[in-house]
């Protein structure tokens, strides 16, 4: 008797994925055929507006604890490091996310809808 599939094992074998893989592991081609949601977390010299980079079409998601700005986006990061140079930038780090919780976070979304 086999296990029952999950819905990260449904998404998984809908994709062909190697969840095994960290992200900075896959191809650009592979990220936008997945949709994953790549994140920026840019600290700077004095606080900016938030709006700047909620203007940029592939910017997902911008959340601020003082002057550290997370800034999550599709595709290329060239519009938000572009905004980011605008200002004085101490720090830019990616912050990665796991493939399995991506998958689980976009199968909820779409079971929401």
């Amino acid at each position: 008797m086999g296990s029952i599939p999950t819905p990260r094992d449904a998404l998984v074998e809908r994709f062909g994925a190697d969840i095994d893989r960290p992200i900075r592991q896959l191809s650009t081609g592979n990220r936008q055929k997945l949709g994953l949601v790549q994140r920026l977390e840019i600290e700077f010299a004095e606080r900016v507006d938030l709006d700047e980079f909620r203007a940029l079409p592939a910017v997902t998601e911008v959340h601020a604890d003082g002057r550290t700005v997370t800034v999550g986006f599709a595709g290329s990061a060239d519009a938000v490091v572009k905004a980011a140079a605008t200002h004085k930038v101490l720090a830019l780090r990616p912050r990665e996310e796991d493939l399995e919780d991506i998958f689980l976070r976009y199968y909820r979304s779409e079971s929401a809808a």
